[in-house]
Formats: structure tokens, C-alpha cells, sequence
């Protein structure tokens, strides 16, 4: 079954599948890990790691339904290596990557500048993969 984010709220044949509209909610501690206090660190993290991102990414089902989490990633980091694109720079690019590969819904992108922005691995896992879906504009 592929239920639409939409019909958890008031489906009452989905809820008998264990699809609520009861919020699943979890906190973590963002930000310089030397500023955190140990304890800190330890309880609202994800296994004592945190603290040392570089930036947050918040995004619709039109973005998310076409690109996987790491083309994403990748097409924030290169387009801030490559052109030194500012946060608004770079969810622009993925919306336009998007778009480009044959996404027709509706697609918002925002990207968080956090204390590690730009202290990132020159590293592109789908560099070769967003190259060929491009050429294809296809998903």
C-alpha cells in the first residue's frame, strides 16, 4: 500500500492499518558540540553524535518523491563548493534539479546554514547518477 501523507488524517480504513494522525516526536540538540554540555550530548543526540552539522534541509513530498536524501545532500554541497552558493543558492538547485528530471508537483526546498556550513567533504556520491537521470529527464 502507498498512502499519500494527506490520508492519515480522518482515514479510517488506513488508521486500522496503524496509519494516525498522532504525531511521532523526537529532539535532538543542533548546533557546536563544544558549547554542548556532555550530558547534553549524550541524552539528545543520536548516540552521543551531534552537534557538528552543517546545515538543515527541510523539503516537500515534490522534492522528495523524485530525489533520495544523498542526490540532495549532494546537490547542496557542490553547489556551495562550486559556485560558493549561499543556503538560498542551493535549495534553488534542487528545486531546478527536480524540476529537470521530470518532477511536476509541487516542490519546496529550504535550506538552514548551521555552524559547520561549507566544513563538508568535497565528497559527490550521485554526482554520475544526477548526471544520467538529467540526460534522461526522467525519475
Amino acid at each position: 500500500m502507498n498512502f499519500a501523507n494527506t490520508r492519515s488524517f480522518g482515514d479510517v480504513i488506513a488508521k486500522s492499518k496503524g496509519i494516525t494522525a498522532e504525531p511521532d516526536i523526537t529532539s535532538y540538540i543542533i548546533g557546536d558540540s563544544s558549547e554542548i554540555f556532555k550530558k547534553s550530548l549524550v541524552n539528545q543526540t543520536i548516540g552521543g553524535k551531534g552537534g557538528d552539522e552543517c546545515f538543515l534541509v527541510l523539503i516537500t513530498d515534490g522534492v522528495t518523491n523524485y530525489a533520495n536524501d544523498q542526490e540532495i545532500v549532494d546537490l547542496i554541497k557542490t553547489t556551495h563548493n562550486n559556485k560558493l552558493g549561499k543556503p538560498q543558492d542551493c535549495a534553488e538547485e534542487v528545486i531546478k534539479y527536480v524540476e529537470a528530471i521530470g518532477g511536476d508537483d509541487n516542490a519546496t526546498c529550504l535550506v538552514i546554514r548551521l555552524n559547520k556550513w561549507g566544513k563538508w567533504p568535497m565528497e559527490d556520491k550521485t554526482g554520475r547518477i544526477r548526471e544520467e537521470r538529467l540526460k534522461m529527464g526522467i525519475s
